[in-house]
């Protein structure tokens, strides 16, 4: 640095870098101070690099500091016009390029006088490296790829939606067959059982709303359980943890925590958005036990957002640590591809076919068990047997009249026996004597 003294008194040059520049004479050297010999570089929004230097001018002449500072590595500093007035102190801001500090960044040293180690002139300025600020580009990045990942769900869900409609509507036939069918069997057995006969509705059109429940299918969805979500919440927990050990300083020569508070983030935003996906499941299903198609593809499309979001997150801030070496950052780049590909292509093809094969037709169906539990060898079971079927097709069937009895008193005997127990186990005289009894 070159100190220029404005009356033309002298010439002060000072020596900025590890190797120093040309030293200035000694009668200048002791008309300035400085008064603060360790001093730490800041970085603006715009990436500059800058840091103050207070110096006092102990001379009676006004004196002007203008001059740019070469290390030995070959990074330049420039020094903003600035005149010190006499026996007052002024303030010299020093503008680093971003190669001064490269990564990992180190401290800097300032030989003003140029002698290296600071005795009998200027004292060694040290420099500190800017605080490292946490890039957040790469969670921007994420959280626009997480919306591309939930709206290519959300599209194959209502694809697969329209397609299961379209087959339901076209199958008419089908189903008339099958509920005739399922009639025939249980008509059947009631015939059988001797009881009378059931009064079957006609069979209702099929429908597959958005707000239709999912057959197959409870709230407590593989997919929300699946290796995705265990990958989001493993990989928050390996970051926090590697935030604060020394695991990434021996990987990566130091401590990037600017870059793990970002994935950190990334990962706790990933966990509470598939927490909410489970309760989106439960808040659209008609009851906390089941999912509707609108709960399915709006959930399945959360889960796959967060773990994209992460997924995206952490690749670019990876890339960025070993932005020094391109096969390490291309790698970074081919692992987060494949691991957004796998993501989005299982969420799909889940959403897929829970779409498509949840779709109920609305024919009742034998159940797999009516050999053993239709069956009936005395009058109670039978009783039994057929109470049980008329409840489980009750939805299919017509809801009977029920006539009003005539008003007026009424006798009834009691069934043979010396106690109720030794008659029939049931039946309706001994039902209603019970009651007036």
């Amino acid at each position: 640095m070159r100190y220029v003294v404005a009356r033309g008194v002298a010439t002060i040059a000072f020596g900025i870098a590890l190797s120093g520049l040309l030293a200035p004479a000694a009668t200048a050297l002791g008309s300035v101070l400085i008064e603060d010999t360790s001093v730490t570089a800041s970085r603006d929004e715009k990436g500059v690099i800058t840091t103050d230097l207070t110096l006092v001018n102990l001379s009676g002449s006004d004196q002007t500091l203008v001059g740019e500072v070469t290390t030995s590595s070959g990074c330049t500093a420039t020094v903003d016009d600035r005149i010190l007035e006499p026996h007052q102190a002024g303030t010299v801001t020093l503008t680093f390029p971003a190669s001064c500090f490269p990564s990992p960044p180190s401290a800097l040293t300032l030989d003003l006088d140029g002698d290296g180690d600071g005795d009998g002139g200027l004292p060694v300025v040290t420099v500190q490296p800017p605080v490292q600020a946490s890039d957040w580009a790469p969670l921007r990045w994420g959280v626009v790829g997480g919306v591309i990942a939930a709206f290519l769900v959300l599209v194959a869900g209502l694809v697969a939606w329209l397609l299961a409609r379209h087959r339901l509507s076209t199958a008419s036939d089908e189903r008339t067959a099958s509920y005739a069918q399922t009639r025939a069997i249980v008509d059947s057995r009631i015939a059988a059982l001797g009881k009378p006969p059931l009064q079957w509705k006609p069979l209702p059109t099929a429908s597959y709303r958005a707000t239709s429940v999912v057959a197959n299918l409870e709230s407590g969805w593989s997919f929300k359980d699946s290796w995705i979500s265990n990958l989001t919440l493993a990989t928050t927990a390996f970051l926090a943890l590697a935030t604060s050990a020394d695991a990434a300083t021996a990987l990566l020569g130091e401590e990037p925590k600017a870059a793990f508070r970002v994935m950190v983030v990334a990962g706790l935003l990933s966990a509470i958005v598939i927490a909410l996906a489970g309760t989106v499941t439960k808040l659209l299903g008609p009851s906390s036990t089941s999912v509707t198609v609108l709960g399915l593809g709006l959930a399945a499309a959360m889960v796959c957002a967060a773990a994209v979001m992460q997924t995206v997150t952490i690749g670019l801030s990876a890339a960025d640590l070993v932005a020094s070496s391109s096969f390490r950052r291309t790698l970074a780049y081919v692992i987060m591809g494949a691991v957004m590909m796998v993501v989005v292509a299982f969420a799909i093809r889940s959403v897929w076919v829970w779409t498509v094969h949840g779709a109920s037709d609305g024919v009742p169906a034998v159940p797999a068990q009516a050999l053993t539990e239709w069956r009936a060898t005395s009058s109670w079971q039978r009783a039994l047997v057929d109470q049980r079927i008329r409840t489980a097709f009750g939805p299919w069937l017509e809801k009977p009249s029920r006539a009003r009895a005539p008003m007026g008193p009424a006798t009834h005997e009691l069934p043979t026996g010396n106690s109720p127990g030794d008659g029939p186990p049931w039946s309706p005289s001994w039902g209603r004597s019970s009651a007036l009894l």
